[in-house]
């Protein structure tokens, strides 16, 4: 029995345009790590298979057993599960838990560009500066 779990994460990341740092993050996974596994130099953890498949709402038999191809991906075959509540619900979390990790990023960014705003104002006042702007010759 062939196992297609390589093809398929490289065919995952290609569709989805994903780089596999950004595939990774997905899972909780290093870029590395995808590397090996679009070699077939490692395997995935079954629960990070599962993981996948749950994820790109496909059956575990067509990640695992058959190369992917656009009509799974689309619904053109039956191994998209069929649509649910449940499956809804899962997508609906997943991108809530995205927004709060976004939000979470831009906080942390904007923390840091006012902790550096601050350190720019005491190296401008150690220099002698004082007023907020600075005439150019010209």
């Amino acid at each position: 029995m062939h196992i297609f779990i390589p093809q398929n994460i490289k065919f995952l990341c290609e569709y989805e345009n994903l780089k596999q740092d950004e595939f990774g993050e997905i899972f909780g996974l290093k870029r590395g790590v995808i590397g090996t596994y679009e070699r077939g130099r490692s395997f995935p953890k079954m629960e990070t298979i599962i993981q996948i498949a749950e994820h790109f709402n496909l059956t575990l038999d067509a990640l695992v057993r058959r190369r992917l191809t656009e009509k799974d991906m689309t619904g053109g075959e039956v191994t998209i599960k069929d649509n649910s509540s449940l499956n809804t619900e899962k997508i609906y979390e997943r991108l809530l838990a995205e927004k709060d990790k976004h939000i979470d990023l831009q906080n942390k960014y904007v923390a840091k560009l006012e902790e550096e705003i601050e350190e720019l104002k005491q190296q401008k006042k150690s220099a002698g500066f004082t007023s907020d702007t600075v005439k150019h010759p010209r």
